[in-house]
C-alpha cells in the first residue's frame, strides 16, 4: 500500500474516532443535564412538601383562627405537633384550589393522609394518588392527636 493510502486510511480513522467521542460526549452532556434537571426539580418539591407538612404540624395558621372563609395558610395545630379536631374538620372541607393557592403549589396535585401508629385511618383528603406521575415527594410528621401520637403526611406530585 502506498505511503499515502496509508496517511489517508490514518486520516479517515481518527476523524471517524473524533466524530465518536463528540457524539459520545454531547450524549453524555445531554443526560448529566436532563439528571441535573431532574434533581433540582425532586429537590424543589421534597422542600415543599416539607415546608408544607411543618405549616401544618407546627402553626394554627394565619389567621390562628383561620376558617373556611378566611385563610391565608391553614395550619392544623393547636400548638406545636397537637392537632386540632376543629381545623383537621376545616382543612378536609377546603377546596382542592384554596388549599394549592394557600401553599403555592398550583402546579402540582396532593394529599395530605393522618393515621394512627397502629395504621388506623383518622383522614385523607386531597386528590387520590393514581400512581401516574412525573415527579413525587412526600414528608411525615409525628404528631398528637387527642391522647394517642399519629402521623401525619404530606403527598405532592405532577
Amino acid at each position: 500500500m502506498p505511503k499515502a493510502q496509508v496517511v489517508v486510511t490514518d486520516a479517515i480513522i481518527a476523524l471517524a474516532l473524533l466524530i465518536l467521542t463528540a457524539i459520545f460526549l454531547l450524549v453524555t452532556l445531554s443526560y448529566s443535564k436532563d439528571k441535573l434537571e431532574e434533581n433540582i426539580e425532586f429537590n424543589d418539591i421534597s422542600e415543599k412538601a416539607a415546608a408544607i407538612t411543618d405549616a401544618l404540624a407546627f402553626s394554627p395558621g394565619m389567621p390562628a383562627n383561620w376558617t373556611l372563609q378566611v385563610v391565608s395558610v391553614p395550619g392544623l395545630a393547636r400548638w406545636e405537633r397537637h392537632i386540632s379536631y376543629g381545623k383537621l374538620v376545616n382543612f378536609t372541607n377546603l377546596t382542592s384550589d384554596q388549599v394549592r393557592n394557600a401553599f403555592k403549589i398550583q402546579s402540582y396535585l396532593y394529599r395530605l393522609v393522618m393515621y394512627y401508629h397502629n395504621s388506623s385511618p383518622i383522614v385523607g383528603t386531597g386528590y387520590n394518588y393514581t400512581g401516574q406521575f412525573n415527579i413525587s415527594a412526600n414528608a411525615r410528621r409525628a404528631v398528637m392527636y387527642g391522647n394517642q401520637s399519629a402521623y401525619l403526611d404530606f403527598y405532592i406530585w405532577r
